[in-house]
């Protein structure tokens, strides 16, 4: 068939002269979907030799013309969905890479570093309980202390037939135990000071055996020959 001023003429070509520039072009639309089927099979089995030979990246066949061909298979068998079966190149994400294994140096100054940090969380909790302790025992402190004012206030004004300014006594007793606990901040956050200290010294030892890597083992001893 031969669309000549928009109508289909049927036309024999066996009957062209030989001198005519026509060429036939049979499609495969014309075969039988068995035919079309093992067309596309040996067109795939050909993509799939040449990719294997030459890599996804060549000048005869690429990953999105091989897609097409097998979801052209795929049709064929009588399946809508080619995705059902094989996914497409174009819309594949290959996953992050995974990090590369820390060598042994690297694992070492990670186990150096972990146990410096370990060791000043232990000591910063020595102090925390150390503070929680200096707190209960000034609040017993504070409650003995001001039992004993006031046996002492009652007792002497018994003795002395006289009426003492309890809440004057009172006064002083709480500012004596304000300057107590003044003292003991200090000497809490001299320790504190201490842990920092010593914790930046840890960070700085960790950091010198990471420039310095593992500790080299010492060379054996020299076999001595025995005596004859």
């Amino acid at each position: 068939m031969v669309r000549l001023r928009n109508q289909w003429i049927p036309i024999d070509p066996r009957y062209w002269d030989s001198d005519m520039d026509v060429t036939v072009d049979i499609p495969l639309g014309g075969g039988s979907d068995i035919e079309k089927m093992a067309f596309l099979e040996n067109i795939a089995q050909k993509q799939d030799t040449l990719l294997q030979q030459l890599g996804p990246e060549n000048p005869i066949v690429n990953l999105k013309q091989y897609h097409l061909t097998l979801s052209k298979i795929v049709s064929l068998a009588g399946f809508k969905d080619p995705s059902m079966f094989f996914g497409d190149p174009e819309k594949y994400q290959a996953p992050e890479p995974q990090p590369p294994q820390p060598t042994p140096e690297e694992q070492y100054i990670q186990i150096q570093g972990q146990k410096a940090q370990s060791d000043a969380q232990n000591d910063m909790g020595k102090l925390e309980l150390e503070r929680e302790k200096m707190i209960r025992l000034d609040d017993r402190e504070k409650d003995r202390n001001e039992t004993q004012a006031q046996l002492s206030i009652m007792d002497m004004e018994a003795k002395y037939n006289t009426k003492l300014d309890s809440e004057k006594i009172k006064a002083n007793i709480e500012r004596n135990r304000e300057e107590a606990k003044e003292r003991a901040a200090m000497i809490q956050a001299q320790q504190q000071a201490q842990q920092q200290q010593m914790q930046a010294q840890a960070q700085a030892q960790a950091q010198a055996q990471q420039q310095q890597g593992p500790p080299q083992q010492a060379p054996p001893m020299p076999q001595m020959p025995p005596n004859g």
